[in-house]
């Protein structure tokens, strides 16, 4: 369904996926303000994921709503370009998020896990970007973490949201020139 409107969208359209059924949640336990935002009058819960059908019917996730944004009115799918990144042999892991920008409205940021820390990977990996996504995915800042670096959830799951803090922390402390693309 249109996040906006709550009207259904025809396949290849991008939108909010909702779901009811006994498999579903009756609601969050004493969240009252919580329970009126998420579930529909006809008990349809929205799960705040966003994707889109294609013509056989088959879904294409694309993430959760939090954490896709646009550049220059362009929809980014972090996710996306997570594992477009991810399949370059020099890299071990990635998580892209995105940040607030004066010109662009938003602007990627790429957390990377390098095979190898060296310029020329690093520089292989940024023209990697530039060969595989199109150009307003490709990420405007990269960052190169080692693996015990990556902020995780006690079950081991990358947290976006401290990704995006640690972003904003860095590029404000760290003051980038156009040029500057990575630490």
């Amino acid at each position: 369904m249109d996040p906006h409107t709550l009207e259904d969208l025809p396949a290849g359209k991008t939108g909010e996926l909702l779901c009811r059924g006994a498999i579903v949640t009756k609601g969050y336990y004493h969240r009252d303000d919580v329970n009126k935002s998420v579930f529909l009058s006809d008990e349809w819960f929205r799960t705040g994921d966003l994707g889109w059908f294609d013509e056989d019917g088959y879904l294409v996730f694309l993430g959760r709503d939090g954490d896709n944004y646009k550049i220059n009115g362009e929809n980014v799918s972090p996710l996306y370009i997570d594992q477009v990144i991810s399949e370059s042999r020099d890299v071990i892991q990635a998580q892209t998020v995105g940040i607030p920008d004066e010109k662009l409205g938003w602007v990627g940021v790429a957390f990377i896990e390098p095979a190898v820390f060296c310029a020329a990977s690093k520089n292989r990996i940024m023209e990697y970007c530039s060969e595989n996504l199109a150009s307003f995915q490709v990420p405007k800042y990269f960052f190169f973490i080692s693996g015990k670096d990556w902020p995780r959830t006690s079950n081991g799951k990358v947290t976006k949201k401290l990704l995006r803090e640690e972003a904003v922390r860095l590029l404000n402390k760290n003051k980038f020139s156009k040029n500057d693309k990575y630490l």
